[in-house]
């Protein structure tokens, strides 16, 4: 490393948990500088026109700033002067659409950690940051355990599970900081009085429905891309950095069975990457977090076009008139060029266009004229509490339900959910089922 990237990376240091405003950067540099040259002043200004006068930067985009300033290459590279001595951290400045949010000030990571209840030293395992991640790491040393389910497409999903005490500091981010976070209102899924039904209502009675789909969700969000998000709402660099290395994870695929070899390439890379772990109950609410650009652009592209656009986790969802369906050559490449800049892919095997005189499903629910139960599916259930009537519950349990009287309940319970009149008649054939 250069002394001037070096020296430039010490500065940023001293800086980035600071506050970031003219006076606080005058008194800061004047220490390190030892008065100058550069002048800390004239530094000072040029900081906050190339950073912004909101917030500290990233310390990287600090770091750039530094290196690429005239004056203070010409002072710094190739004399090594600069004295670390960090600022003293402090929560930073929030977007003024969160300045009433209540979240715990955590200002340093012995915070974070005495807010957590554990050591400092323990902060630093389950993090992660004192650990050299491999292909293949000890299971007994590993924070997450890993389960496989099949899915439709032929490839498995791999389930990151963390462990009970990963878990339990994981509950208590999300529950004290990220729930309290609003996210983009076009988001349904993972949201209190939101639900699948709530994102396919609005695509009711529309001529056009289009469906898309965000390839490798969870694994798209990297961990700068969280990190940020905790930058966003006021928490200092090296905190963020902790918030985010608590959230994300690497997963060594050489200890997770012969299944990950069926897996894409593309998957396996980012899940050898730092990523959402799809199990943690921190990232249904970052990803939505994440995505709140993405939902912010297509929001405003569907109005611009007149259409209406939901988003149920990875399910995208857009429905207007006949026209949508005219413009799909170009609608279809904007939407996907919107979703690879905000760092997604639309996965095209699965994008359908359905129009009103085909059946229209989004989430598994019918729309054509209302949120309804696809009549197959219905039939199917009719059917089963039918002949569980007639033959017994036990000549119906194909599938070897350990508690069948419960999964027939949450079925027609959906029923219930989605059209009560239909859901009441099914309700009272499950409550002539003799069950002993």
């Amino acid at each position: 490393m250069s002394h001037l990237v070096d020296n430039a990376r010490q500065l940023a240091w001293c800086l980035v948990d600071g506050e970031w405003n003219q006076e606080a950067l005058i008194e800061r540099l004047t220490v390190v500088l030892d008065g100058g040259p550069p002048n800390p002043g004239q530094l000072a200004a040029r900081l906050l026109l190339c950073g912004g006068d909101a917030r500290s930067p990233r310390f990287e985009q600090i770091v750039h700033i530094l290196v690429t300033d005239t004056v203070f290459r010409k002072h710094f590279s190739s004399v090594r002067r600069i004295r670390l001595q960090p600022a003293r951290a402090r929560m930073q400045p929030q977007p003024e659409h969160l300045v009433t949010l209540v979240l715990p000030r955590l200002p340093t990571g012995l915070d974070l950690a005495q807010w957590l209840g554990i050591s400092r030293d323990e902060l630093d395992w389950y993090a992660g940051l004192n650990r050299r991640y491999s292909s293949s790491i000890d299971a007994r040393l590993d924070h997450y355990r890993y389960e496989w389910r099949d899915r439709s497409n032929g490839f498995p999903r791999l389930l990151e599970k963390p462990k009970p005490c990963l878990k339990s500091l994981q509950k208590d981010i999300q529950q004290k900081i990220l729930d309290r976070v609003p996210v983009h209102d076009s988001a349904h899924g993972f949201r209190r009085n939101r639900s699948c039904r709530t994102g396919a209502e609005p695509h009711s009675g529309r001529n056009v429905l289009l469906r898309m789909d965000l390839q490798d969700f969870f694994a798209s969000v990297t961990r700068g891309r969280v990190a940020g998000i905790f930058r966003m709402i006021g928490y200092p660099q090296s905190v963020a950095h902790y918030l985010a290395a608590l959230c994300t994870h690497r997963t060594p695929l050489a200890g997770c069975g012969d299944e990950a070899k069926s897996l894409p390439f593309s998957l396996r890379q980012r899940l050898m990457e730092w990523h959402l772990p799809q199990g943690a109950p921190t990232s249904p609410v970052l990803s939505n977090l994440c995505t709140w650009r993405l939902d912010a652009r297509l929001t405003g592209l569907a109005g611009r076009l007149g259409l209406t656009y939901t988003r149920y986790a990875d399910d995208l969802a857009f429905s207007g008139p006949s026209l949508l369906y005219r413009r799909r050559r170009f609608i279809e490449p904007l939407i996907g060029s919107i979703a690879l800049e905000e760092g997604f892919r639309i996965n095209c095997r699965k994008t359908r266009w359905m129009r009103s005189s085909q059946q229209q499903r989004f989430c598994g629910i019918v729309v054509n004229q209302r949120p309804n139960l696809s009549r197959k599916d219905f039939d199917r259930l009719k059917a089963t509490l039918h002949n569980c009537i007639r033959f017994g519950p036990d000549s119906q349990n194909r599938d070897r339900h350990p508690d069948f009287l419960r999964h027939l309940e949450g079925r027609v319970s959906y029923l219930m959910y989605l059209d009560p009149k239909r859901g009441k008649k099914l309700r009272g054939m499950l409550a002539s089922i003799n069950w002993n």
